[in-house]
């Protein structure tokens, strides 16, 4: 005869539920690991692109840049210098070509706005980092760097360079008796610096090239 064994009446025991606060503290958890999850990539994704960007500009990529001459009937002589793998380009009166220059920029050009006789020079030139949102801190570098190379600040005012806030510096250089015009741009993080010097004698070319400054540099 088979005697059977009681059963045991009791349960086996059971996970006691989270209370509120755990359910509390899990969310906080789960919400805490998203944040960094996007931070890090932030971070990873933000210095990609500024490790982009310093490529870019501690070497000038010149293997694309054009300088071409648009004569017309009706309208004078223009020079356009683009360069492609940064989105900029001028366009100057008159004509220029490019010469060496012992400085980092774009280009270096000397030529003449109005076909007279004086030469003008032309300097356009990338500062890089620019990480202030406003182009005060650069365009005051650049004047207390020319005053202290001896030109005289003749004046300071803004103006627009199609369509973006420009800054124009005018110096001049009264033993020399040559101008300088430099105007800056900005387009986070780089400012844009593009200088004319020329004698003072050259009103005609001065005029033409300040004429045209609002067309003159371009940034995309």
């Amino acid at each position: 005869m088979t005697t059977s064994l009681p059963r045991d009446s009791t349960t086996a025991p059971q996970p006691l539920p989270a209370s509120p606060r755990n359910r509390t503290n899990i969310k906080i958890a789960a919400t805490l690991l998203s944040l960094l999850v996007v931070i890090g990539g932030a971070l990873f994704g933000g210095r990609a692109w500024w490790g982009h960007y310093v490529a870019r500009f501690n070497s000038i990529d010149k293997t694309r840049e054009s300088l071409s001459w648009e004569p017309s009937e009706s309208q004078p002589m223009f020079t356009v210098y683009a360069n492609p793998a940064y989105g900029v380009s001028l366009n100057l009166p008159g004509q220029w070509v490019r010469v060496q220059s012992p400085f980092k920029s774009f280009c270096t050009l000397i030529g003449s706005p109005d076909a007279g006789p004086g030469r003008f020079d032309v300097m356009f030139w990338p500062i890089f980092p620019a990480l202030a949102t406003s182009i005060d801190p650069d365009a005051n570098a650049v004047r207390d760097r020319y005053i202290k190379l001896g030109w005289t600040l003749k004046s300071e005012e803004w103006t627009r360079v199609n369509g973006r806030r420009a800054r124009v510096l005018r110096f001049a250089a009264s033993v020399q008796r040559r101008d300088l015009d430099v105007v800056m741009v900005k387009k986070w993080p780089v400012t844009y610096a593009l200088a004319f010097t020329g004698a003072s004698t050259q009103q005609n070319g001065w005029q033409r090239l300040r004429d045209s400054l609002p067309q003159s540099l371009a940034i995309k």
